[in-house]
């Protein structure tokens, strides 16, 4: 297991506790979630760097002090450049 992998499951191990507790208070107002999907899914799979790469094609993003503006009528997105870095 590289430094990257025991990162991600030291995080999903940390964040088990507050999805249990997450759990717990919509079980009281009867909302059961089926599955979590950890964020880092997507940054593994390439998902995040695909929609960041067309993101970037659009008419609408713009580079500024390292973050890719996306304006849109009803708000601006800030992505950070931090997800294209190769994943290690």
């Amino acid at each position: 297991m590289n430094g990257y992998s025991k990162t991600i499951a030291l995080v999903h191990k940390a964040y088990k506790l507050v999805l249990e507790g997450i759990n717990e208070s919509l079980d009281r107002i009867n909302i059961h979630i089926d599955k979590y999907v950890p964020e880092s899914t997507f940054v593994k799979d390439k998902s995040v760097e695909k929609v960041i790469s067309n993101l970037k094609k659009i008419q609408y993003c713009h580079e500024e002090d390292g973050f890719f503006n996306v304006q849109n009528p009803l708000n601006v997105i800030l992505i950070s450049s931090l997800y294209e870095l190769p994943l290690i």
